[in-house]
């Protein structure tokens, strides 16, 4: 189907989230029937995060919302003094969301009272990550970037580090292990409890995208059409494809593949112990969009505003 400039889909169970400048859509995912819609001031400023009960967003207004699953309704609002652009994590009854200016604050998701509220940095271009009681927010810096772990019931940080190029990428972590990717295209592994860096290693040009971890393997796309893969233990590269034009979607690791759009309108599924190439879909226009797996398709929106759901 087709909507307006879609540019952000979420799935979750049977239904599809669709998200524009102007409106958002909840959509049955079998039938393609739009269940409700509502338009949306200005737009959203980053991705919504959905759970049962609760659509939770951001507008370009300046409003933090919560709507209801089922009907659109709004259940609260509140207004910020930023918009809330960097990105939206809910853990529990908190929601967690950072600002392009630099701001990070935490919310009861029940009801909209705001916890805390912490400046950081200059800039914060992604939703923060969380491990256990810490945030893990990376940053851009005057000159270079960093990765800011704060505790989750103050804001109050834990350890910073600093890194080449900005971190425009939510980073991850795994055991005890937190991986960033900044904008120069270094990977870094530092310590979760002491913020130290373990190792760093090239992946190549610029990482536009999220990458994906698993137990053994980081994999990551970038601008310059290459897929790899690095060891989690010590950085050393495992495999990399040139796989066409750039990638700047999120890359997402499924039970099976790895699976990434591109900007040559392809999304592709590799082999994460080999790279080698499984299978590719041609959407007819650019993907920048994360795929979605629902309970019956793998769903994204290409540059034309199609909603594609694939079996």
């Amino acid at each position: 189907m087709q909507l307006e400039s879609a540019s952000t889909t979420i799935a979750f169970g049977t239904r599809l989230f669709a998200a524009n400048a102007k409106s958002l859509a909840a959509i049955d995912g079998a039938t393609g029937q739009t269940i409700w819609s509502r338009p949306v001031t200005r737009g959203m400023a980053s991705t919504p995060v959905i759970t049962e009960e609760a659509v939770l967003l951001s507008t370009g207004d300046r409003k933090l919302a919560s709507l209801d699953t089922k009907t659109g309704e709004t259940r609260w609002e509140t207004r910020l003094k930023q918009t809330a652009d960097g990105g939206l994590l809910l853990q529990g009854d908190r929601l967690f969301v950072t600002s392009s200016a630099g701001t990070a604050w935490s919310f009861d998701a029940s009801n909209g009272k705001k916890d805390w509220s912490v400046w950081i940095a200059p800039s914060v271009q992604s939703a923060p990550a969380l491990d256990g009681d810490l945030l893990l927010i990376g940053a851009g810096l005057k000159r270079g970037g960093a990765v800011f772990a704060m505790k989750t019931d103050s804001g109050a940080e834990w350890w910073s580090i600093e890194t080449d190029a900005s971190v425009t990428v939510s980073p991850a972590a795994i055991g005890q292990t937190v991986i960033a990717v900044d904008k120069a295209g270094n990977v870094y592994a530092i310590g979760r409890s002491t913020g130290q860096l373990l190792w760093r290693s090239k992946a190549g040009s610029e990482v536009a995208g999220a990458f994906a971890v698993d137990a053994q393997l980081i994999y990551v796309a970038t601008t310059g059409g290459e897929v790899l893969a690095l060891s989690l233990a010590d950085g050393s590269e495992r495999w990399r494809v040139q796989a066409g034009g750039s990638f700047r979607s999120p890359l997402v690791r499924a039970a099976n593949a790895i699976l990434a759009g591109n900007d040559d309108g392809h999304l592709r599924s590799f082999d994460p112990s080999t790279g080698r190439e499984l299978w590719r879909f041609q959407a007819g226009a650019t993907i920048r969009d994360e795929v979605g797996m629902a309970t019956n398709c793998l769903s994204f929106s290409a540059g034309d505003g199609n909603l594609f759901c694939v079996r």
